[in-house]
C-alpha cells in the first residue's frame, strides 16, 4: 500500500495595507496568533501558515493564495528555478563588503546545470534586468521570477566586467525538497 502524502491544515493571513513596520504586521501577527491558537485547540494537525501581507486587491491573484489553490489542486507548489545565489547591496554592506554592484544582483555561486548556467550567466556577473524589469534586491528578483512560468524564457540583461549582455533563460521547476523542514 502506497503512503498518501501528508494532508495540510492551511492557516491564511491576509492585510491589504502594510502598517510600514519591520517584518510582519501587528495585525498579520494576530492573526497567524488567533488561527494557531484555534486549530491547536480544535486538533487540527499539521498546520503551515500562509501569509499575504501588504496585498490589496479584490482579486485573488495574490502570492500565497494562490500557493494554498495549487497545493490543493496540484499536491504541491510548482516554482520557477533560475538556480543562483545572489548578493545585493543591502547583503553586502550588512556582511561587511563595499561592492559597487552598479544597482544590480552580484551572482556568487551557480547551481549545477541550472537555468541560469545552461543560460549563459557565470560567477561574478551582475543581473541587472529580469524579465525586462530592473533587479536591484534578492526580493525584487524573487518578485519577478514568481510572475514567471516553468518552461518560459526570460531575458536576463547582465554586467560582465564593463559590457552589458544579454541572455535568454529557461525557467526550469525549482527541485523538490528531499525532507520536510
Amino acid at each position: 500500500m502506497t503512503k498518501q502524502p501528508d494532508k495540510i491544515t492551511a492557516l491564511y493571513c491576509r492585510l491589504s495595507r502594510d502598517d510600514e513596520q519591520d517584518g510582519l504586521s501587528g495585525s498579520i501577527k494576530n492573526q497567524q496568533a488567533i488561527l494557531e491558537k484555534y486549530a491547536q485547540e480544535n486538533g487540527f494537525k499539521n498546520t503551515r501558515v500562509f501569509i499575504d501581507d501588504g496585498w490589496s486587491g479584490t482579486n485573488f491573484a495574490r502570492p500565497a493564495f494562490t500557493e494554498i489553490m495549487e497545493l490543493a489542486e496540484k499536491g504541491r507548489v510548482v516554482r520557477p528555478y533560475l538556480g543562483v545565489s545572489l548578493l545585493d547591496q543591502t547583503l553586502a554592506k550588512r556582511l561587511g563588503f563595499d561592492l559597487d554592484l552598479r544597482g544590480g544582483l552580484f551572482v556568487v555561486k551557480m547551481f549545477q546545470d541550472g537555468p541560469a548556467y545552461r543560460g549563459g550567466i557565470r560567477p561574478n556577473d551582475i543581473i541587472v534586468k529580469f524579465n525586462g524589469t530592473k533587479v536591484d534586491s534578492v526580493a525584487a528578483l524573487r518578485d519577478a521570477l514568481g510572475k514567471c512560468q516553468v518552461g518560459q524564457q526570460v531575458p536576463v540583461t547582465i554586467l560582465r566586467g564593463d559590457e552589458e549582455v544579454n541572455k535568454t533563460v529557461t525557467l526550469t521547476e525549482m527541485p523538490q525538497q528531499s525532507s520536510r523542514q
